[in-house]
Order: C-alpha cells, then structure tokens, then sequence
C-alpha cells in the first residue's frame, strides 16, 4: 500500500528482507526485490506502478532462452501480463519491462496461476510479518491514508494476511 517505506523505525520493506533498486538518473520508482527462489531466479519485485514474480537478470547478463516468463500486475488493473523477457534490473519505468501478453494457451494460464500462488503467498508472509513487527495500528493507518473509495476494497489491518490467505484457498483450491 506504499507506507511500510514510511515506518517511523525505518523502511519496513527492507526490515523484511527487500532489497531497494533504482535506476541511476532516471527519476522513476524505486523497485523492492524479495527474493524467492535462487534456484531459478524468481523474485517478488514491486514498483509503484505494479508487481512482478518471475526471474529478472541484472543489466548486460546473458539471458538463458529457456527461462519461463514472469507475471507482472499493473498497479491500477489487475490483469496479469506475461513478460515476453525477463527483466534486466534495474528497472527505470514500467516501459522498460518490454512486450506483455494475456495468458492465451494452458501452459500460460498455468504458469500464471503458479505465479499468482507465490505472489499471494508472499503477501500471507509479509503481511503476517507486518501485524507483528509494525502493529495493528500502523496497518490500519495505511489503510486508512487510502482514498476512501479504495478503502472500502481492503478488508481492515488485522485481517490482510487472512484475506490473501483466503485467496490461496478458495480462489485457486490449493495452498501454497
């Protein structure tokens, strides 16, 4: 929801395990990277203009042919996009990402659901964190700054990580 980098004991984001990455001159958003999976590169990465899941490269590395693309989800639609690439990081604006695609064939639609799994259940974990370590109060103050027509889309602090939860479980039939 964008405050956590605001916690009056320090960025709440890093505090949990992400990694802050900008891109030298640009002015554009800052990226967080949680890794997830060393194994094949996939990373939680957020920017102010959405999310992604999948692997990334760093700028200038060469790029397997055979990596699975992520799944990025544009901040103000949710319809999960499929890179044609993964992303060299960092990232200066949501342009550089390249060429996205809706999931058209089964085996993108089952990627997609796989990525939307972990993504989900990164934010169970990050959210289960962010009631014990910044406190119910801080959660619901960030819900709060929110414009009121989006706060009535949230269910309240205490309840965030149930609610992605309850995503895991009856949105996809599975848990993570």
């Amino acid at each position: 929801m964008g405050q956590d980098r605001w916690h009056p004991a320090g960025n709440a984001l890093t505090r949990f395990g992400f990694q802050r990455s900008r891109a030298e001159g640009t002015g554009g958003s800052s990226g967080y990277l949680l890794p997830i999976d060393s194994s094949d590169r996939t990373v939680l990465v957020c920017w102010g203009h959405g999310i992604y899941v999948g692997p990334v490269f760093v700028a200038g590395e060469q790029r397997p042919s055979d990596v699975p693309p992520g799944v990025l989800l544009a901040r103000h639609a949710f319809g999960p996009r499929l890179l044609r690439t993964p992303p060299a990081l960092p990232v200066p604006n949501s342009s550089a990402l390249g060429a996205r695609h809706l999931p058209q064939t089964p085996t993108e639609q089952t990627l997609v659901a796989r990525r939307l799994r972990l993504l989900v259940s990164q934010l169970v974990r990050y959210e289960q964190w962010a009631l014990e370590t910044l406190g119910a109060t801080h959660r619901q103050h960030a819900l709060d700054l929110r414009p009121r027509h989006k706060r009535r889309r949230h269910a309240g602090a205490p309840c965030l990580a149930e609610a992605w939860q309850s995503l895991l479980i009856d949105g996809w039939g599975e848990k993570p």
